[in-house]
């Protein structure tokens, strides 16, 4: 991979989630991570990134500069279910609150 934004468009994708499915997860807007994923915002800052490699289930190290080895495909599979779960359960939070 050559840059941060193919590589979180790669394990995203590989995670088997939606933008929007990954930054609400990671506390972020999907207009943020549509914008680093297309390369706009090419320079997010280490939290953001840090909040995506933790939802993912990746190094931080990795996002950034492709360091260390790629993350396994069922290991962000895993990760993209968890992140998924995590997004539903708030849905419904936010729902049984609203009741």
């Amino acid at each position: 991979m050559t840059d941060l934004a193919a590589r979180l468009a790669d394990a995203r994708t590989k995670a088997d989630i939606s933008q929007e499915v990954l930054s609400r997860a990671a506390g972020l807007s999907s207009r943020l991570v549509g914008m680093i994923e297309r390369g706009t915002r090419p320079n997010p800052g280490l939290n953001t990134i840090t909040s995506l490699a933790e939802v993912l289930g990746v190094k931080v190290a990795w996002l950034i500069s492709g360091e260390g080895a790629e993350p396994k495909v069922k290991a962000l599979r895993l990760a993209g279910e968890a992140a998924q779960a995590k997004v539903d359960a708030a849905k419904r939070a936010a729902k049984g609150r609203a009741a």
